[in-house]
């Protein structure tokens, strides 16, 4: 069986939390925009209720899919949505709004991994979702502001298969190899990676 067969299969099972969510993961197909899509909506949100995380930042939103989502599963707290493109985040803003979630939501502006830096706060979750060439990077930036005990969230670590392909070697497939190393051999994380759509990675701070 094909992985977009079993995907399809479990997406027959997706249940949204909020009539919204659906509404936005039909905008996603039209727009041709890359979410997370619901079956991996459905998993962070039942992560979000099962931990009830205080404080999450996610690099990289969109339209705010995937942030909404663990918005809901939290039910209360922070969540800091960012994003290069000003349309993409007033999107992402009325998305809140419409939804009625009582989470505090704070809209940030400009380079995921800048605004990260800038923050003063102390994540419970991080979620990343940025430039695939840039994982390194931000895995080496946010694991040292992580306390014990908090979430590293990455999407995309099977890379649309070109991962398991040893001729595919630009950038961005680089990087996802290369944060695989890291959050898989980093004694500071404990980390498995969940063949959910396009692979979910779920790193737990457990060392300093």
């Amino acid at each position: 069986m094909e992985l977009q067969e079993i995907e399809t299969y479990l997406q027959t099972w997706v249940s949204y939390p909020h009539p919204l969510l659906k509404e936005l993961t039909d905008r996603g197909k039209a727009m041709n925009f890359p979410i997370m899509g619901p079956v991996v909506g459905q998993f962070l949100y039942q992560l979000a209720r099962l931990r009830r995380p205080k404080v999450v930042f996610e690099l990289g939103s969109g339209y705010g899919y995937s942030a909404l989502w663990i918005a809901l599963g939290m039910e209360e707290g922070e969540i800091y949505l960012t994003d290069k493109d000003p349309r993409l985040l007033e999107m992402a803003r009325e998305n809140f709004q419409k939804s009625g979630v009582r989470v505090t939501a704070h809209f940030l502006q400009g380079d995921a991994l800048e605004q990260f830096d800038r923050w003063e706060g102390v994540p419970d979750w991080v979620v990343l979702d940025i430039e695939k060439e840039r994982y390194p990077e931000a895995y080496d930036r946010i694991v040292p502001r992580l306390p014990s005990g908090g979430f590293l969230i990455a999407d995309n670590l099977f890379w649309m298969g070109k991962v398991l392909n040893p001729r595919q070697i630009d950038p961005a497939t680089e990087g996802v190899r290369a944060f695989t190393r890291k959050i898989m051999t980093d004694p500071r994380v404990l980390s498995t990676i969940v063949p959910l759509r396009d692979g979910v990675s779920i790193s737990v701070k457990v060392g300093a």
